[in-house]
């Protein structure tokens, strides 16, 4: 009965065990999935505390970024995304691109059920070719959009998001990092500020530079720094330079006047006063406007002879001086005749006598045909070189275009289409991107009214992404642009 006893009470004891183990096991997964869910709900309230914050921010960049507006012509809306044009900031560029991209960091765990999530982002960039980088394959120096050009058998760099230049060797030509500098010619290239450099170009003597944000065309001689053009003369971001050695001429992107320029000298010690003209297609015109400037600023005639021949019945047409302007009327015997100009055609207008337009000052003629614009500058002291600005010829070679960025030959102009960013990659050391997940974007405008609407997730869910259907908020904001 003994022996009998003592096998029963170590069967129990192993009963017991086996229960016991089982039990432990079985609290051992419970704390496990508790310990687990516990850790994802850490996760979840802090990612969703991370999200108001970035919401913030975000709704912060947002509105400052409609608000560097410039012109309104620039703001281009769809349903999903937003291209405006910025205001001339040192650190952003000049155009700002809205939209939503997938991306899988910033908010679930790499081993989370559903790692891709929608992400809001401002790209503040320019609208030239950027080599840009994968956000998952970070390269440093692909963050940097550089151009390079050969000028004296030295390779001379761009930085355009640095705003500097380097030769080959990585020594810094130029380099600052504010862009408000009182220019003086001829001063050490120590002294200049850059704002996004885009383009270079070399003529074997002296090395061209488009220093875009500053509005001006700068060039290095010798270590020394001198301005051809700035927005004195109506320069407005320019970006791409072609310099044609066989024609000695410089072509010059004036991207936000929508025109290449072409830069000649005449080499003469009286320049020519022809204003020829095409690229012009406006209808029904009665009127033409010629200006004139001295050293920029608008300077009287009191008399000129003029020479259309070029025009159809111009022995009727009528001229009227006033102040700086001459107004050109087309006239048919006593009716008013109006004209259409054609793109492929070209037309010269002649003049002459013009009053103390020999003295050594800088001249120009604007020649303005309704809302078209065409410029021409003329230097009255003369040599054969257009970085010394004697008897510099410049006048509008094309013009009408939208937004031109690249010269490659005087024939061969590439516009930034503003309706095709799809190659412009999320740069996520200069983007500014809402790290949180989100729903939709939808952008709409009203007049000078334009309306924001971010569906975001105020908790979401990496696990169990139907629970996030509830979790959907929306953020409106409604900023007037008048």
């Amino acid at each position: 009965m003994a022996l009998k006893n003592k096998i029963m009470n170590k069967a129990f004891s192993l009963v017991e065990l086996i229960v016991w183990i089982t039990i432990s096991m079985i609290l051992m997964v419970s704390v496990g999935i508790f310990v687990n869910s516990w850790m994802q709900n850490i996760f979840i309230q802090q990612a969703a505390i991370n999200n108001a914050s970035n919401l913030n921010d975000f709704a912060k960049d947002v509105y400052n970024t409609f608000w560097n507006l410039e012109n309104t012509w620039s703001i281009h809306l769809t349903n999903s995304w937003i291209v405006i044009k910025s205001a001339r900031e040192f650190d952003k560029w000049w155009f700002s691109y809205v939209w939503i991209t997938q991306i899988d960091e910033y908010f679930c765990w790499n081993d989370s059920e559903e790692s891709i999530t929608n992400h809001v982002y401002i790209k503040n960039f320019i609208p030239f070719e950027e080599s840009g980088e994968s956000i998952n394959s970070p390269t440093w120096y692909l963050d940097i959009l550089t151009w390079s050009v050969t000028h004296n058998s030295i390779n001379y760099i761009s930085y355009q998001k640095e705003h500097k230049i380097t030769d080959d060797s990585w020594n810094i030509i130029i380099w600052k990092w504010v862009f408000w500098d009182s220019f003086n010619e001829g001063v050490a290239w120590t002294w200049i500020y850059l704002n996004t450099p885009t383009w270079m170009a070399s003529d074997w003597d002296v090395l061209y530079i488009s220093d875009t944000l500053n509005n001006r065309v700068l060039y290095l001689s010798w270590w020394l720094i001198y301005n051809l053009l700035d927005d004195t003369a109506w320069l407005k971001e320019p970006t791409w330079l072609y310099y044609n050695n066989l024609q000695d001429m410089l072509y010059i992107s004036n991207s936000w006047k929508w025109e290449i320029l072409r830069v000649s000298s005449e080499n003469i010690s009286t320049p020519d006063k022809t204003l020829s003209f095409s690229w012009v297609t406006e209808n029904n015109i009665s009127e033409i406007y010629i200006d004139f400037f001295k050293n920029w600023q608008p300077h009287n005639i009191n008399s000129l002879n003029i020479d259309t021949s070029d025009f159809n019945n111009d022995s009727d047409d009528d001229k009227n001086y006033n102040n700086n302007v001459l107004s050109y009327s087309f006239m048919s015997w006593a009716s008013i005749e109006t004209k259409n100009f054609n793109s492929w055609n070209t037309y010269d207008i002649e003049l002459s006598n013009i009053n103390n337009f020999s003295e050594p000052w800088n001249y120009s003629i604007k020649l303005v045909i309704w809302s078209t614009e065409k410029m021409y500058y003329f230097f009255t002291q003369w040599d054969d070189k257009i970085y010394t600005k004697w008897d510099n010829k410049i006048i509008t070679y094309n013009s009408g275009l939208d937004y031109p960025t690249w010269i490659t030959s005087p024939s061969n102009i590439n516009e930034f289409d503003i309706n095709n960013l799809n190659d412009l990659k999320v740069d996520k050391f200069n983007d500014i991107i809402l790290k949180s997940p989100v729903e939709s974007l939808n952008v709409s405008n009203d007049s000078w009214l334009i309306n924001i609407i971010l569906k975001y997730y105020k908790n979401y869910n990496c696990y169990n992404t139907d629970l996030n259907n509830s979790k959907v908020r929306t953020f409106l904001s409604k900023i007037n642009i008048n």
